[in-house]
């Protein structure tokens, strides 16, 4: 199997980026082939047909649905002929200038569901919004980056808004969802150097036993759980998408006793790491 391609958007003088294309030009590679980014990835299916696989979950592609691809993950576009819509590609810099807060709810909310259905009457008022950071983009008038950016910010309030429940709209402003929220940043960030709990709940300004309620408020899942399933994501990526030996992968998330590493992802996904890549390589290589 092949290590799975990189792409990356601008260059190293402007990481300041964005664009907006068709979904029906076809792009410089093959978006059927496991593939990964260096920036973010918004879809807008206007008429949906299909499958999109991210980090091993096959989302439907619907008419009037959105989905998210953030930085690193592994995705795979299987759409039909008639699948037709729109990609925003934004890099993680321009991300970063909209609003930080707004990128900690965006982070959050579509990380682990990457895949929202909008009702048409609202999808309308979406592609509106799109077609105006289009046109900006494009005429690039006087404070056109301004204008693009601020059209930008309504649009993703558009997608937090279609994803939120009743049941969720309570708690979103409270202190301890913010601070679950940079928690998930956090150990996107640094759980292949940092397991223990104390260094998050260090990095957060509060006590391991407060950090590990805030987690079940909104998780039901403990901190120290949360990093294993991202150690356990990373490991089935390296394990299926690259050609690097067991132990390499191994080494990469910092483990060191062999035997406890097949413990570990055993107890994580009922397989050891040779029984997962016998039983699912050639079907995340389809």
């Amino acid at each position: 199997m092949n290590k799975v391609p990189l792409y990356k958007i601008g260059n190293e003088e402007s990481q300041d980026y964005i664009e907006v294309l068709e979904l029906q030009e076809r792009t410089d590679y093959d978006t059927s082939k496991p593939h990964k980014h260096s920036y973010v990835e918004v879809f807008l299916f206007t008429k949906g047909g299909g499958s999109h696989e991210i980090d091993f979950v096959s989302y439907p592609i619907k008419s009037n649905s959105v989905h998210f691809v953030f930085p690193n993950q592994v995705h795979k576009v299987a759409r039909e002929l008639d699948t037709f819509g729109h990609v925003i590609l934004l890099s993680k810099e321009y991300f970063g200038q909209l609003d930080y807060d707004l990128f900690v709810q965006f982070f959050h909310a579509f990380y682990l569901n990457p895949a929202i259905e909008i009702p048409s009457s609202n999808f309308k008022v979406v592609l509106d919004g799109l077609t105006k950071i289009k046109e900006e983009l494009s005429q690039q008038k006087s404070y056109y980056k301004e204008i693009a950016k601020g059209s930008l910010a309504v649009l993703f309030h558009h997608f937090l808004r279609s994803n939120e429940t009743e049941n969720e709209s309570g708690n979103r402003s409270s202190k301890e969802f913010k601070i679950y929220m940079d928690l998930l940043i956090l150990i996107d960030e640094h759980f292949k150097e940092h397991q223990a709990v104390s260094f998050y709940s260090d990095a957060l300004h509060i006590t391991s036993r407060t950090l590990n309620s805030i987690c079940k408020e909104f998780s039901d899942a403990t901190c120290s759980t949360l990093v294993s399933e991202r150690i356990v994501l990373e490991a089935k990526k390296l394990l299926i998408y690259t050609d690097q030996p067991i132990k390499d992968t191994m080494y990469a998330l910092n483990f060191n006793d062999p035997a406890y590493f097949n413990r570990f992802f055993k107890v994580k996904t009922g397989h050891t790491p040779t029984e997962f890549i016998q039983q699912f390589a050639k079907k995340y290589h389809q």
